[in-house]
């Protein structure tokens, strides 16, 4: 979709939300992007891990989006994300997220439609790979795919309510959401939501905490005990920027009623030390399920910027996976791995090159 095409949609959209706009109020649009050309390999060819990444190579974690926002007046606001994948396989662009957003005054808003997930330190800016040092954040708590904890969702469809307010050298943030989310094999409904962050100077801290509702699409014998269960997670994270040093580190704790064997807990700690245009950094990871169902890493990374819109990223990484305990072992997955590979610790290399204009 061109430029001027996605501005005509959402005036039109805005149009009907104002039901204000004249030719002589002419809603303000613009539009921003961001490309990542992004390459992965492992050191085996089999099991493949997250189902994609072996020894032959893949480019998932390359994407594309386009964010475009339009302005009505001093109350309503748009803004919409259009996406294409990699690891969808064929780049097909998709709506990632769209919402209006009512400015009740400088501090307060109600958002309405599909919006991006907050619950976790970078869940809004997860795409956009610029602004982080790695070239995936933790998979252990970032990871959107089929296997592994699924802690975090991309989007949901519903409404959040948001009161930012400035005091001195602090801004403080308190945000309720509900809605719903439709995953691959399942629907998340009645989900509610609330999160608290502040931020004083170079640092940055938020809680989340949401619950929701499992209703699956299709069952086997061994999920079925999931289906209509009530599911919880809550998450809290750090960031700190400061005299050059850089620190991320968060951790979720996630649960489903009457299920103790699928409760887990991740975390991740990251430590970097900016010299000039770089950014070496090293980062310990965990998550893992009362089932034994578990993984840790370590990733070695090295962050360069080219200019202010550039930068390019090498990340080496040690795998660690544990086999899901069950009566089933043939069927076990082990960390983000479908089956326990013949080695216990499995090397991912990667490479990306992220782009903001």
């Amino acid at each position: 979709m061109s430029a001027n095409r996605g501005g005509s949609v959402l005036f039109l959209v805005a149009t009907l939300f104002s039901g204000q706009a004249t030719l002589a109020e002419q809603p303000k649009v613009s539009w921003s992007g961001f490309l990542r050309a992004a390459y992965s390999q492992s050191d085996i060819a089999d099991p493949a891990y997250m189902g994609r990444i072996d020894k032959f190579g893949d480019f998932g974690d390359s994407h594309f989006g386009l964010n475009l926002s339009a302005v009505m007046n001093d109350k309503w606001s748009l803004a919409g994300q259009l996406f294409a994948a990699g690891r969808e396989e064929n780049y097909n662009m998709v709506l990632d997220w769209a919402y209006a957003t009512y400015h009740l005054n400088s501090e307060a808003s109600f958002s309405f439609g599909k919006i991006k997930y907050p619950g976790l330190l970078l869940s809004e800016v997860v795409d956009i790979g610029i602004v982080y040092p790695w070239v995936r954040p933790p998979d252990e708590v970032y990871n959107f795919e089929v296997l592994g904890p699924n802690i975090s969702v991309e989007s949901f469809s519903g409404a959040r309510a948001t009161y930012a307010k400035i005091a001195g050298d602090i801004e403080y943030l308190v945000e309720a959401f509900a809605g719903a989310v439709e995953v691959e094999d399942a629907d998340l409904d009645q989900m509610l939501g609330a999160r608290a962050g502040v931020t004083w100077g170079p640092v940055t801290a938020q809680v989340t905490h949401t619950r929701s509702r499992i209703s699956l699409k299709g069952t086997s014998e061994r999920e079925g005990s999931l289906d209509e269960q009530r599911q919880e997670s809550t998450a809290a994270g750090l960031s700190v920027d400061w005299n050059n040093i850089v620190v991320y580190t968060e951790y979720v704790d996630a649960s489903v009623n009457d299920n103790p064997e699928v409760d887990q807990t991740a975390w991740y700690a990251t430590l970097g030390y900016r010299i000039g245009d770089f950014l070496p950094h090293i980062t310990s990871a965990e998550f893992e399920q009362e089932n034994k169902l578990a993984q840790e890493s370590l990733t070695v990374g090295l962050k360069y910027t080219v200019n202010p819109s550039t930068t390019i990223k090498f990340d080496w990484q040690r795998v660690e996976p544990t086999e899901r305990v069950d009566d089933e072992p043939t069927e076990n997955p082990a960390g983000f791995f479908e089956e326990m590979p013949d080695e216990s610790k499995v090397k991912l290399y990667s490479i990306a090159l992220d782009v903001v204009f």
